[in-house]
């Protein structure tokens, strides 16, 4: 069997078995680092934003200053996103 052989007969086997191929794992590993560059500027965004601001789109600084305080790879925090539809939420819950 010949390396091409050998290569078709092991993706059709991870497959079949549901695991990923190199194009789906490369596929994910750019969608990863597209989610964290988008949270980055996000929060980059959000911690420019003063407090007048903030008080019109329905956000606390206490709550924009612990989302700021993460890393690009967390995720957000859901008690601002609560907050700004509404629905206050402490932060710790």
């Amino acid at each position: 069997m010949s390396a091409y052989e050998s290569t078709r007969v092991a993706a059709r086997f991870a497959v079949k078995r549901g695991l990923k191929t190199r194009s789906g794992v490369l596929r994910r590993l750019v969608s990863v680092v597209q989610t964290w560059r988008a949270r980055a500027r996000a929060r980059a965004e959000l911690a420019r934003l003063d407090n007048l601001a903030l008080g019109d789109i329905g956000l606390d600084r206490t709550i924009v200053d612990l989302e700021v305080q993460r890393s690009f790879w967390q995720r957000p925090l859901a008690a601002w996103r609560s907050q700004a539809r509404g629905r206050r939420r402490e932060p710790w819950d």
